[in-house]
């Protein structure tokens, strides 16, 4: 009878352990900020004279933090870096939670939808979860900064995504298309 309970209780511990190890892969997701950064920068620019002439100007760079694919993953939000006074993404890196590289870009212009990453890897399957990424973006006055941050691609209407960070999440849709932020435009319709 000893050995019968003790057996019991190892079961139900592992049973409880397993369980807790259950998470979803959408666990992480919106969980970190998406980036609206503002910044000053010096830009060569016309003024009302016809004359160029060095400018302080605000630099301003939107990048969402969650992307919900196209076709399978039956939505239509990219991840996609956009900007004002930005002249070039130098780079652009994502990787899946064990480092695998999901998408990489180098030197193409802001707001390019060719140079977003849909979800896709680079085998075509779709890629559903957490993932890194590396963003470097120069401005208008050759000067760079690197965005180090995460994001996530999710699946419509999928178990398993954590609803306490939905007001979290950022779209590319919202971006203002200045670079900014806007509230006022919605998130996929039916998709949570």
């Amino acid at each position: 009878m000893r050995n019968f309970l003790l057996i019991f209780n190892l079961v139900l511990l592992a049973q409880l352990a397993c369980k807790d190890n259950e998470k979803s892969i959408y666990e992480n997701c919106c969980g970190t900020s998406a980036v609206t950064d503002e910044l000053p920068v010096i830009a060569r620019l016309w003024n009302d004279n016809g004359v160029m002439v060095d400018s302080l100007v605000t630099a301003k760079v939107f990048i969402p933090n969650v992307v919900v694919p196209g076709e399978n993953g039956t939505g239509n939000e990219v991840f996609q870096v956009c900007g004002r006074y930005v002249k070039e993404i130098v780079s652009m890196k994502c990787t899946s939670e064990t480092g695998e590289v999901i998408c990489e870009e180098n030197a193409f212009p802001p707001c390019d939808i060719s140079f977003s990453f849909d979800g896709r890897k680079p085998d075509g399957s779709l890629y559903f979860g957490r993932f890194d990424y590396r963003i470097e973006v120069m401005f208008l006055n050759d000067s760079t900064k690197v965005y180090n941050g995460s994001a996530c691609s999710y699946q419509c209407n999928t178990n398993g995504f954590p609803d306490k960070n939905l007001p979290n999440c950022i779209f590319f849709g919202q971006n203002d298309g200045d670079g900014g932020y806007d509230p006022s435009f919605p998130a996929p319709a039916n998709c949570f």
